[in-house]
């Protein structure tokens, strides 16, 4: 096991080494080939890190600037994972393109922004200062941005400019709350202790921090970083931007980004409960904000007729579902955790099969798509199955997550909150299995039947063994993992 350092700085070079095949004059089908070589070597790092977190508690590197502890080792796992999956796919993917629209240059433009973008979300879950923070998310807007625009569509250039707009603007309240934050910490000055915007010290010292101040400040952050996070009632870039963008990036906008600014405003919420002595105010809003979003979701997703639109509204509910868990506190922020695990499996695997499914019939319309399952066995199966899941259908993991929320509802005795969700996904449970029923089944709109290659079959069957095998059985070790994450953000 290389030790912790070794491997923060690894994790930084490698997407680095991978932008540079930007300027490797190779065919667009080999250059498509090498991705999954780096992100590979990603995944390998971030298991390497975890185990090191694991061992140590929380690691260091270049004095305190970086940091890792169990939440953020969790969620780079999952990044890597996600980012070498869909490397892996983007290959069949985009191979009709290397031929004719996507010339070597823009696939050589793609390959470089796309390892630039995993390694400004590295640098949101490694870096120690709040300040870092806020520039890492930025800068995993400006880097994934022009991903949006692959292919130079009109749609595809309005949702990259409401993407930018959108999100510059709410990182732009981010920016607002970092700087209140930093006011805050100035009451640190009576006690001899120096400011600094470092989370591990903040964290340390969070009972020092202005009460009203820091209130203030989280209110800023939670509008803002859940603007990129895609809560609502600040959605509104997601479903344009997770519809035109190509498949293997609206997996990784909707499995991980999202997650990256639910990461910030995880890391500001025990600063703020610390210091409100645990009054549950922060928690308040992040539930309240959790709740909107399912209720978005609940209303938009029985009319949506664009397969990935759909997606994207599912996305909304789930970023709700996970703020709600955090929200409610207690085992719910445990649970939390599994349902981030949960859906950013199931949502991967869901953009791959909509993705394939739309090359395949030429059209984004789920009233014109049937018969999936037979024209396209395997990613017919794989959208069915994925979306089965997502709306929490037994017995995948997403079911038993969103169930152990309920419960944590109903422990807490919040019977109106509770009322509220159950009613909801039961609303979200109808209106989706009717769409996605149509589309898997039913006469085939295709003439021939589409063969899947070996890599197909390991993404898909992949994806859906950790979606059932964690929805029935709960290893000790995964339970300790998302508890100790848990704990970094407080329960």
């Amino acid at each position: 096991m290389l030790s912790h350092t070794s491997v923060i700085i690894s994790m930084f070079i490698v997407p680095l080494l991978g932008a540079c095949l930007f300027f490797v004059p190779l065919r667009d089908s080999i250059l498509l080939r090498i991705v999954p070589f780096f992100t590979g070597f990603q995944v390998l790092f971030s298991v390497n890190l975890l185990l090191n977190v694991m061992k140590n508690d929380r690691v260091f590197a270049f004095g305190k600037l970086f940091f890792a502890d169990m939440l953020s080792a969790f969620e780079l796992l999952l990044v890597s994972i996600v980012f070498f999956m869909a490397s892996l796919y983007m290959i069949g993917y985009f191979e009709p393109d290397t031929q004719s629209s996507l010339k070597t240059n823009k696939m050589r433009r793609f390959i470089g922004l796309w390892h630039l973008f995993l390694f400004t979300m590295t640098l949101v879950f490694l870096t120690n200062n709040l300040g870092f923070l806020w520039v890492s998310i930025e800068a995993t807007t400006l880097a994934s941005a022009f991903l949006i625009l692959t292919k130079g569509h009109a749609a595809s250039i309005e949702a990259m400019w409401k993407y930018l707009l959108v999100c510059s603007v709410g990182i732009a309240f981010g920016l607002i709350g970092t700087l209140l934050l930093s006011a805050a910490s100035q009451q640190a000055l009576t006690t001899g202790i120096e400011p600094t915007l470092l989370w591990t010290e903040l964290k340390a010292t969070s009972a020092l921090l202005d009460k009203g101040i820091t209130l203030a400040a989280f209110v800023f952050v939670l509008v803002g970083f859940g603007t990129k996070a895609g809560l609502a009632p600040m959605h509104t870039w997601l479903p344009d931007a997770h519809s035109q963008a190509p498949s293997p990036v609206s997996a990784v906008f909707s499995a991980v980004m999202l997650n990256s600014a639910l990461y910030a405003i995880f890391r500001f919420l025990p600063l703020v409960e610390g210091s409100l002595g645990m009054s549950g105010q922060a928690r308040a809003l992040l539930l309240f904000f959790g709740l909107i979003s399912i209720g978005t979701a609940m209303v938009f997703i029985p009319s949506q007729r664009d397969i990935k639109r759909f997606l994207a509204y599912s996305s909304i509910e789930h970023i709700g579902v996970i703020s709600t868990g955090v929200g409610l506190g207690g085992i719910g922020v445990t649970i939390a955790m599994f349902h981030t695990l949960n859906h950013s499996i199931a949502k991967m695997l869901a953009f791959f099969s909509a993705g394939k499914l739309v090359q395949s019939h030429n059209t984004y319309d789920m009233d014109k798509i049937h018969g999936a399952i037979i024209s396209n066995r395997m990613w017919g199966t794989g959208f069915f199955l994925s979306t089965l899941a997502l709306i929490g259908a037994a017995p995948f993991a997403i079911f038993m997550s969103e169930l152990q929320i309920l419960k944590t509802g109903f422990d807490q005795g919040r019977y109106v909150t509770l009322a509220y969700l159950l009613f909801a996904i039961a609303v979200i449970f109808i209106a989706a299995f009717k769409q996605i029923m149509k589309v898997t089944f039913g006469t085939s709109a295709l003439e021939k039947t589409i063969k899947s290659s070996f890599s197909d079959k390991l993404i898909v069957f992949s994806c859906l063994s950790i979606l059932i095998v964690f929805g029935l059985y709960m290893p000790d070790w995964l339970w300790n993992i998302l508890d100790t994450a848990a704990n970094s953000i407080g329960k």
